[in-house]
């Protein structure tokens, strides 16, 4: 945007010593360029700077995009060098528009300007919002503004949209102003110029009369010249002027970015702009010498052309769409306006509007693909507002819910989320507005029929112009998928209970046989001690009962790993504390037990006590292991329904977050392990750890009966 203009743009406003002129622009991006250098130079030069902005352009988008071109904008807003305002807050006070009240308001604010110490007062006005009932009344605004304020020290540039003048508007415009711009070829240029009125309070109010009436000659383009030609036999001062004003139309006519073209009370064409010629391929030449050819051509479908025909016959001024054809053979899209001229003539404006029609065209099929697969997916895809309103859903959400389309639109979330699960949808709106990104939860809806229904929710939010307007989202059916987890469960339930049993029947026969049969080989060899003294038969022996004493051990302790006698007779809290002397006689490590349990021989379910003491047991030997740690605990508690544990040290930690393998070997298997026995009987676990922060597994199991 900043390499835009050059002296022949903007910048031509002080060269020429202009107080009021215009630009035509084509574009918001175009626009926002022009105003933006615009106002560079008069912030630059210390002037004090007002900005009425094009609709729907808000303050801030206004600042964001001119602080391409001024970097320091938000610094002179700040310090009060420029005024950024609506056009309901300047052109619209009190919701109507008086002239006289404007020209009022901008001798104030120059005046409060100079009181303020500003040398003067420079303004960037859009008329874009301008209804056609207002139009003439603004047009005798801007002829009288250039008079009433041409003393004082002001500039005025007044922005007007190209797609919504047409010829006569552009007269209208022209005529009011001192010079007008517009992009000539990918360049700002002066495309009219009018002579500079004097400034003298006596010479303006003379001219002020003449100068209405020259306006109200030129509301149309056609009627202007016959009008100006009626007035030059009658006043000979006003010859120059309109030689001048015809030039400047003959300029605006050649270089404006719009396709024109005059026909004669015939329907002959006697007259086409550049435009017309690049748009279409034939040069003026061709089609004012051949015109029936050169329009059968353009037009080869006979009932086209006859369309074409009254529709230039009938000059309506309403738009309409035709597909034509240009020289080189390739079909374009055209959109065209004809006004009927007093002398039987006709102007026509078109444009090209091929670009646009395929860009309609794209999106059309963009829009109807997104509908088929709104329509057809599988799963609900739903939209509401920031209030929760269902605004779209498609057919899969009827069925998901068994309410009819009219009926969910006529209903929030909270009107379809069970109760238990409202704030947990009200935080996950919370979290998607507070940052970017797409939540995913499960919750369960209640259907029309009363039904439970669980579903996994996937939403993001949706932005318009970077502001929040709502949420869309998928919800899918995951009853099955629930019953599929709940059997999963209940084998692993089984599965670690037939373990347990296995591991209770393997550790009996360990102690009750095994055990029994080395502790009488141990006695048969200390009978034989006892009758071999003092020979090598009684050395070997002490050898023998040596290495039975060690097998008794290493049976005992494999015993009592398999499945410890005092979880079964003793309960919990006995079987973690011999659990963690054990570890401490074996790794020099000593966990701390506490407990908060109403008494130490409390007893849970058997597979309660069983998979937390596991859990308790996985979780130390992971410590003792991989941790590095100085302290560990374990915590047992209980809250209303839940026995809970915790076992916390201070060892090197690990990121979770980092592939499912932990820092420093922690295997995976050991965490995933104990999560499926919590699971296994209904409970929950979850890590905290984090690298140097040492770990902390916690875990809950629900108290039945």
């Amino acid at each position: 945007m900043k390499d835009e203009f050059t002296e022949s743009g903007v910048g031509l406003a002080s060269k020429c010593e202009a107080s009021h002129f215009c630009h035509f622009y084509e574009s918001e991006s175009e626009l926002l360029a022009t105003v933006a250098s615009y106002l560079k130079e008069g912030l630059d030069s210390g002037q004090f700077c007002i900005w009425v902005l094009p609709e729907p352009l808000t303050p801030s988008e206004a600042l964001q995009a001119a602080s391409e071109v001024i970097p320091d904008i938000q610094q002179h807003q700040a310090a009060g060098d420029i005024k950024i305002m609506s056009h309901k807050e300047c052109y619209l006070r009190e919701d109507r528009f008086d002239p006289d009240a404007m020209i009022y308001y901008w001798t104030s604010e120059v005046d409060q300007a100079l009181a303020n110490g500003y040398p003067s007062v420079r303004i960037a006005g859009d008329v874009g919002w301008l209804p056609d009932d207002l139009w003439e009344s603004f047009v005798e605004y801007e002829t009288s503004i250039g008079i009433a304020l041409a003393d004082l020290p002001l500039t005025a540039l007044c922005t007007y949209p190209l797609g919504t003048c047409n010829g006569n508007d552009l007269v209208d415009v022209i005529a009011t102003h001192e010079f007008a711009l517009a992009k000539l070829k990918g360049k700002l240029e002066v495309v009219a110029t009018t002579p500079r009125r004097k400034t003298g309070a006596e010479i303006e109010q003379q001219n002020l009369e003449l100068e209405r009436r020259v306006f109200e000659r030129t509301v149309e383009f056609a009627k202007a010249n016959e009008e100006l030609r009626n007035e030059i036999s009658r006043r000979a001062d006003a010859e120059a002027a309109l030689k001048k004003q015809s030039a400047v139309l003959q300029e605006i006519f050649e270089h404006l970015p719009v396709i024109i073209r005059l026909s004669e009370s015939d329907g002959t064409f006697s007259l086409v702009n550049h435009a017309w010629e690049e748009s279409y391929g034939w040069s003026t030449e061709e089609l004012c010498n051949n015109h029936k050819e050169v329009f059968s051509q353009i037009y080869p479908d006979p009932a086209q052309f006859q369309r074409v025909q009254n529709f230039i016959k009938d000059a309506t001024g309403q738009w309409q769409d035709f597909k034509a054809r240009r020289k080189d053979g390739r079909g374009i899209d055209t959109s065209w306006a004809v006004v009927g001229l007093s002398d039987g003539r006709s102007i026509g404006i078109g444009q090209d509007v091929t670009e646009r029609r395929r860009a309609e065209e794209a999106l059309r099929e963009a829009e109807q693909k997104y509908r088929e697969l709104f329509e057809n997916a599988k799963d609900a895809i739903y939209v509401h507002d920031l209030e929760g309103r269902y605004t779209s859903v498609n057919p899969a959400a009827e069925e998901l819910t068994g309410y009819p389309r009219d009926e969910i639109l006529s209903m929030t979330f909270l009107d379809l989320v069970a109760p238990e699960y409202r704030n947990e949808v009200r935080d996950n709106l919370d979290k998607k507005l507070q940052a970017e990104g797409e939540t995913s939860y499960e919750i369960e809806i209640i259907g029309k029929g009363g039904q439970r229904v669980p579903i996994e929710v996937n939403s993001r939010l949706i932005r318009k112009n970077g502001v929040a307007i709502g949420v869309q989202g998928t919800a899918r059916d995951i009853t099955e998928r629930r019953r599929a987890e709940e059997a999963l469960r209940g084998y692993s339930r089984q599965l670690i209970q037939a373990q347990e049993e296995e591991r209770q029947r393997i550790a009996r026969e360990l102690h009750d046989q095994i055990g029994q049969i080395l502790t009488a080989a141990q006695f048969t060899l200390h009978s034989v001690q006892r009758l071999c003294a003092n020979t090598e038969a009684a050395a070997s022996a002490d050898d023998g009962i040596r290495v039975l004493d060690e097998a008794l051990d290493q049976v005992r302790d494999l015993s009592l790993d398999l499945r410890p006698s005092l979880l079964d007779d003793l309960g919990l809290v006995p079987a973690l504390r011999w659990y963690a002397d054990r570890l401490a006689r074996r790794t020099g490590l000593r966990p701390e037990i506490h407990s908060d349990l109403p008494h130490a021989d409390v007893r849970f379910q058997r597979d309660v006590e069983t998979a937390c003491f596991r859990i308790a047991q996985e979780a130390l030997t992971n410590v003792a292991r991989h941790a590095q740690a100085m302290h560990v605990s374990v915590h047992l508690g209980m809250d209303e329904a839940n026995l809970c544990l915790s076992v916390k040290d201070n060892g090197v930690g690990f990121d979770p977050n980092r592939q499912r393998q932990s820092v420093r070997g922690t295997p995976t298997l050991g965490f995933q392990g104990m999560k499926e026995r919590a699971k296994a009987v209904g409970g929950s676990l979850w890590i905290v750890a984090g690298p140097s922060l040492g770990t902390q597994v916690n875990a809950k199991f629900p108290i039945r009966g």
